[in-house]
């Protein structure tokens, strides 16, 4: 690479057939991209005039634009972080915007796949991805956006949630050591339904007595790949709201600590210690205390329009995943249509 910096900016300074090209950029990374485009124009015949005239676009550019632009400082940063360390590690950070292929996209769908990724993590990688060009095409970076094939994510697998067993067991042993603040923050998630992104974002004041619901959460909406909870008003249990008083946390945002990452070292801890129980299963992951939430609802036989409210689901289909939990209630239903006798009607 022929780039150096020239006061505060970098230059882009190299030979190409004997031809001195010069141009200066606000960053290094575009600089370089500059000389990697020129260069392969140049390699597939285009005339070095045309080429000095266009201004390449490499992914690692365009992903520095997409973040500052759509994710920095807001609630998917880390999770738009990672997927964009994963996504330039498979293409490359120097990668002409407009050689990413659909077919090379296939690849790295397949790549994922056979690293085991779930086809929902395949996707918030793709999501990521596609925000990327989407962004490039809009702005006239990218002329054509690739096609995107999301793999589909079926709906008739085994709905997975905690029973009470499992909680009794998680909670005892993070009690027996010494991991307390995390116990109170599984506690609360657990009796709220309320997703980690969630929780981050609430204030001190947003936990409050009210009125007529006495302790309530106020829930702000929060939006990622995984996709939109609506705002709402949680009124607490006892022992949501026993677990936020016993929270060792001086805080205004005492659940800001919880990262990613302290979620995942705890959880794996947690998992391993656990020994040969069905909790070790990697299937268990720590979200499930929200599909526990609204299982233990629905089965106790609220129905799935107050579960969409309190859960903040957008629409109710995504309710209705919860539904094949209630087959009783069905039953009970026939059972009652059956009984109606002929001379009734």
């Amino acid at each position: 690479m022929a780039v150096r910096v020239n006061h505060n900016k970098f230059l882009a300074d190299f030979m190409l057939d004997g031809r001195r090209i010069k141009r200066q950029f606000d960053t290094e990374i575009d600089a370089q991209a500059f000389e990697i485009e020129t260069r392969r124009q140049h390699q597939y015949g285009k005339p070095l005039e045309a080429v000095e005239k266009a201004k390449a676009y490499t992914l690692g550019h365009m992903m520095d634009k997409t973040f500052v632009k759509y994710w920095q400082n807001k609630p998917t940063e880390e999770l738009s972080l990672v997927n964009m360390k994963i996504i330039e590690k498979f293409f490359l950070p120097m990668t002409p915007l407009d050689s990413i292929t659909t077919e090379k996209i296939d690849d790295f769908i397949m790549h994922l796949q056979n690293k085991g990724n779930k086809p929902s993590t395949v996707n918030s990688k793709l999501s990521t991805l596609s925000k990327c060009m989407r962004f490039a095409n809009d702005r006239g970076y990218l002329k054509v956006k690739p096609k995107i094939d999301r793999p589909k994510v079926g709906n008739n697998a085994r709905l997975r949630f905690f029973n009470i067993e499992d909680e009794n067991l998680i909670i005892d042993l993070l009690s027996e050591h010494g991991k307390k603040d995390f116990k109170n923050f599984f506690i609360f998630l657990l009796y709220t339904g309320i997703r980690p992104s969630e929780a981050r974002g609430i204030h001190s004041r947003d936990i409050r007595k009210d009125d007529q619901l006495e302790w309530v959460v106020d829930v702000k909406m929060v939006k990622d790949v995984s996709g939109t909870t609506l705002p709402r008003t949680l009124p607490l249990t006892e022992k949501a709201y026993s677990a936020y008083q016993k929270l060792d946390n001086g805080s205004v945002y005492p659940f800001a600590k919880f990262t990613k990452q302290e979620i995942r070292k705890n959880w794996d801890w947690v998992r391993a210690a656990s020994g040969h129980t069905h909790v070790a299963d990697k299937d268990f992951v720590f979200y499930l205390t929200r599909h526990t939430c609204a299982s233990r609802m629905v089965q106790r036989g609220i129905s799935l329009a107050v579960v969409q409210k309190w859960m903040g689901h957008r629409t109710i289909q995504t309710t209705l995943i919860y539904a094949k939990l209630i087959p009783t209630n069905l039953l009970d239903a026939r059972d009652a249509l059956n009984s109606i006798k002929e001379n009734t009607l």
